[in-house]
């Protein structure tokens, strides 16, 4: 949904790959803290989508062709993309975990009591 949001409006699917793996990821942080259970659990399935599988067969049917500037072209765009994708998980990866404490957690007692 967030691709295809931030795609409408800037035409750049770099751009909307950084944005969609950031709420993918941020997304993945907040369930992690709340759950208890490992980020990677709901960061994988999220970010599967956005993988640049089109852009790593064109790279490899041009390259069969012998066409390389197609070649060329179709490279830098899966790196790109690809690219996005670490960088967009690596930025909300480094921010704390206690910036995802929202709300309380799920099922937390209180102690003292």
């Amino acid at each position: 949904f967030v691709y295809m949001l931030v795609l409408s409006y800037t035409e750049s699917a770099t751009t909307a790959t950084l944005i969609a793996t950031m709420a993918i990821t941020a997304t993945a942080r907040f369930l992690s803290y709340h759950r208890q259970e490992p980020s990677i659990l709901y960061q994988i399935p999220g970010v599967l989508s956005l993988v640049p599988g089109a852009a790593v067969y064109n790279t490899m049917q041009a390259a069969i062709k012998g066409n390389i500037l197609s070649t060329y072209s179709n490279a830098l765009t899966g790196f790109k993309l690809s690219g996005a994708i670490a960088i967009g998980s690596l930025i909300i990866l480094v921010l704390p975990y206690k910036a995802f404490e929202i709300f309380p957690r799920f099922g937390k007692k209180k102690q003292g009591n």
